[in-house]
C-alpha cells in the first residue's frame, strides 16, 4: 500500500494506492507494478487470477482487468475493464476472495457473494456461476467473514460461525459432503461464543472469548485451548471443529495462533510465544533435543530480539 506524500498535521497512514507483485496462477510480475488509482482512501485491495478488486474508506468497491468466473462482479455483459469500475454496492465493511469467487460483509451485517460456484461456495442453494453480488440467506447478523479456498464462512454477532462450500476432503467443518450449498451453522461448536475467524496454512482457526460458556469442569476450564481447529492439518485431515488440550494452563490471553503441518505456535499477552507439537524441520524452535512437545513450551528466542510482536508461517 502507498500514500502521497502528505502535509504535517493530516493522516499520514491513510493508504491512497498500492503496488503487486509476484505469482498469481501462471503469471509472474518480478517486478512492483502499480495498480490504478481509485476514488477514496483505501481499505482493502485484493489481487485475483486477472482482476483487482479494491474496498475504499467509503464502503465502495472497485474492480478492473478481465472477468473470470465472474470475479469483476460487473455482470457478464462486460468481460474486461480496462479502469476502475464501480460495484452497484454500498455500505461495505469488508470483502475476502477465495479460490474464484468472493464474499462481502455490508456495514449492517449482511452476507452477499458472487464469482466460482462449482461447489456451493457462494451459499445460494445451487451451483451457478454468478457476475454479481447476491445476498445470502439463512446468516443472521454477521461480524466477520472469511473465503478460505473454495469454502466461505461467516462470525454472527451472537459468536456462531456458519460455514458453506467445497467439502470433498472434509474438511469444511460441518461434516457433510461433498459440499454444502447453504450457510449451515457448526453444530460442534455449540456453546462456545467465537470471537475471531483467522485462517492459518490449511486450517481455519475459530477464536473463543471471555463470554464461552463451554466448560463442563474446571479442569477444562484450564486447560482446554482457547479456540477450535478444522480443514487440512498436514496429512491429518480434521472434517469437525476440533479444541485441543494442553497439559499446562496456558499464559494469558491468546493473540494469534499458527497451526502448522504438525505444530501449533501460540503468541499470548503474559508471557509471549509458546509451541508444542511434533517438530517439523526444526519448527519449533526447541533446539535438536526437542522432536515433540505435549504442552506448551517457549521457543529459544534470543533475549536480544525483545518482545515478540507477531508470528507468521511460510510454506
Amino acid at each position: 500500500y502507498t500514500r502521497e506524500t502528505k502535509p504535517k498535521g493530516s493522516d499520514a497512514s491513510a493508504a491512497t494506492g498500492f503496488c503487486f507483485w509476484g505469482a498469481r496462477h501462471k503469471y509472474v510480475i518480478r517486478e512492483p507494478v502499480r495498480a490504478r488509482k481509485v476514488k477514496g482512501k483505501i481499505r482493502r485491495a485484493l489481487v485475483g487470477q486477472s482482476s483487482l478488486l479494491v474496498l475504499n474508506e467509503e464502503g465502495s468497491i472497485f474492480s478492473w482487468g478481465c472477468e473470470w468466473v465472474g470475479a469483476l462482479g460487473l455482470g457478464w455483459w462486460r468481460p474486461c475493464a480496462l479502469r476502475p469500475l464501480r460495484l452497484q454496492c454500498s455500505d461495505v465493511a469488508d470483502i475476502q476472495q477465495g479460490d474464484g469467487h468472493l464474499i462481502m460483509l455490508s456495514k449492517s451485517g449482511k452476507v452477499y457473494c458472487w464469482g466460482e460456484n462449482r461447489v456451493g461456495q457462494l451459499g445460494l442453494g445451487h451451483t451457478r456461476t454468478l457476475s454479481r453480488p447476491v445476498l445470502v440467506e439463512g446468516v443472521p447478523e454477521a461480524v466477520q467473514i472469511i473465503a478460505h479456498r473454495d469454502q466461505s464462512y461467516a462470525l454472527t454477532v451472537d459468536g456462531q460461525v456458519y460455514g458453506w462450500g467445497g467439502n470433498a476432503e472434509g474438511t469444511l467443518g460441518t461434516g457433510a459432503p461433498p459440499y454444502v450449498s447453504r450457510p449451515e451453522v457448526m453444530e460442534e461448536m455449540s456453546g462456545s461464543f467465537v470471537v475471531r475467524l483467522e485462517v492459518s496454512g490449511l486450517v481455519v482457526v475459530a477464536h473463543l472469548g471471555e463470554d464461552e460458556n463451554g466448560f463442563s469442569t474446571e479442569a477444562q476450564k484450564r486447560f482446554l485451548v482457547p479456540f477450535w481447529i478444522w480443514g487440512q492439518w498436514g496429512s491429518i485431515k480434521l472434517p469437525r471443529p476440533l479444541r485441543p488440550w494442553t497439559a499446562r494452563q496456558l499464559p494469558g490471553e491468546l493473540l494469534r495462533v499458527v497451526a502448522g503441518p504438525t505444530f501449533i505456535m501460540a503468541l499470548f499477552s503474559d508471557r509471549g510465544m509458546h509451541v508444542w507439537g511434533a517438530d517439523e524441520n526444526g519448527c519449533l524452535g526447541l533446539g535438536e533435543f526437542w522432536k515433540t512437545s505435549a504442552e506448551p513450551r517457549k521457543p529459544q528466542i534470543p533475549a536480544e530480539a525483545g518482545k515478540v510482536l507477531d508470528i507468521q508461517l511460510g510454506a
